[in-house]
């Protein structure tokens, strides 16, 4: 089911699209930087005045995504996609 965004939302290319929308700042801003979606819960953190990182995610407005600080971040996430779970040692 679509809502009233929809449309306007299609006319643009929506590529891991993530924006927040603000009252305090009212200005339109893109951030042509390369992220992932990790960085999507450091960024709303850091918005409301928290640290600006989160697990592997970094905020895209005051930090650097491990995206760009990893070029090969796909390769070093082995065996998530494939549902990989390391051995649990028990005590």
């Amino acid at each position: 089911m679509n809502n009233t965004a929809w449309k306007y939302l299609n006319k643009q290319d929506r590529n891991n699209l993530f924006f927040v929308i603000r009252d305090d700042k009212p200005q339109q801003e893109t951030l042509a930087v390369k992220r992932n979606t990790m960085d999507n819960g450091a960024t709303v953190l850091d918005i409301l005045g928290g640290d600006n990182y989160l697990g592997l995610g970094r905020s895209s407005l005051s930090g650097q995504s491990m995206s760009e600080i990893f070029l090969n971040i796909k390769e070093k996430n082995i065996g998530v996609e494939a549902g990989y779970h390391p051995p649990v040692e028990i005590p």
